[in-house]
C-alpha cells in the first residue's frame, strides 16, 4: 500500500480500566500499563473517521461489578 492508502490508527492507550486492578486493585506493571487504573486516567480517543470510542467496554463495566460484589462479599463475611 502507499502512504496514502494507509489510515493512522486510534490511541488506545489508557481508553479502558485495567482488568488487574478491577479484579484484585493491583497491577504489577504500574506507570508502565498501558490500561487505566483509575477513573480520572481514563481517556477518550478518536477515530481517523472522528467518531469517538466509548471510554469503558461492557466486558470493563462486568469486572467492575464483578469486583465490586467480592468487596461486598468480604465486608459480609468480616461482620459475621
Amino acid at each position: 500500500h502507499s502512504g496514502e492508502e494507509l489510515q493512522p490508527q486510534p490511541d488506545f492507550y489508557k481508553t479502558q480500566m485495567c482488568p488487574n486492578v478491577l479484579l484484585t486493585g493491583a497491577c504489577a506493571r504500574g506507570a508502565a500499563c498501558n490500561f487505566a487504573h483509575s477513573g480520572n486516567e481514563l481517556r477518550r480517543t478518536r477515530f481517523p473517521s472522528g467518531r469517538e470510542i466509548a471510554q469503558q467496554s461492557h466486558r470493563t463495566l462486568l469486572l467492575e461489578e464483578a469486583r465490586s460484589l467480592a468487596q461486598m462479599k468480604a465486608q459480609i463475611a468480616e461482620l459475621t
